[in-house]
Formats: structure tokens, sequence, C-alpha cells
């Protein structure tokens, strides 16, 4: 967790666990701010609209592109089916 390993701490006190482990949260949460606000950014470049995951980054197959997209379609479709 938050980069420790058991046999580098065996000597620390629990204030020192403690401390580690609160500071990798805030790290995570520092993160998740930075990546909300790029997409917010990338949204705002994009002239609003806002690109799929798989177009921004270009890290999936072909077939996984495939499945997500297949996957929001049915999503819309459930959606437009409900309401």
């Amino acid at each position: 967790m938050y980069g420790l390993r058991p046999p580098e701490t065996p000597d620390w006190s629990p204030g020192e666990l403690l401390a580690v482990v609160q500071a990798g949260r805030r790290r995570e949460q520092h993160t998740a701010v930075m990546l909300h606000t790029h997409a917010a950014l990338c949204r705002a470049a994009f002239g609003g609209k806002f690109p799929a995951v798989f177009e921004a980054f270009p890290l999936w197959t072909q077939e996984e592109v495939y499945n997500l997209k297949a996957q929001r379609l049915r999503e819309q479709l459930m959606q437009h089916t409900k309401g």
C-alpha cells in the first residue's frame, strides 16, 4: 500500500506508518484533481465535445474499442427505452 512493503517497515512506529499512508492518500487525491482538470481542459479544447477515453488516449486495441463503443450504445439504448 502506497509503496510500502512489510519487510521495509518492521521498526516503524504506528504514527510513522499513519503519516506515510495519509501522505499517499493526499497524493492520490491530488492526482485525481489533476486528471479531472486535464479532462476539463481537453473538453474545452475540443469545443465542448468530450472525447471518449479511447479517442483521447490510444491505449486500447481495436477489439477493445469496438467493445467500449458497443457498451456505450447499449447504455444509450437502455436510457432511451426507460425515458
